[in-house]
């Protein structure tokens, strides 16, 4: 095998890695949400709103955008860039064109 093919395998098996990790994170941090809801909306949304509540509320939202913005840079990547480029961005090479 080439060592244009070897490394291309290499940055596909390590993209694998990352997506798995990220779907792990993903699934945690839904399945800890799903377990909290119910003390979540007694100990803090039924509550007298404050700066801490406000806090919290960011808290889970920037989560939740991070977590959405990592999935969506996960299929949109430029075709221009290189394979060593490319190793956060698994599957996204199979949608460029071969030269």
């Amino acid at each position: 095998m080439s060592e244009l093919g070897l490394t291309t395998v290499a940055v596909l098996y390590d993209a694998q890695e990352l997506w798995s990790c990220f779907a792990a994170v993903c699934s945690l941090y839904v399945y800890e949400r799903i377990i909290t809801l119910d003390e979540d909306i007694e100990l803090v949304w039924r509550r007298r709103w404050s700066g801490v509540t406000v806090l919290y509320g960011a808290l889970h939202l920037s989560v939740v955008a991070l977590l959405m913005t990592t999935l969506a840079g996960y299929f949109v990547v430029s075709c221009a860039r290189s394979v060593t480029d490319a190793t956060t961005f698994g599957p996204s090479l199979r949608l460029c064109k071969r030269a």
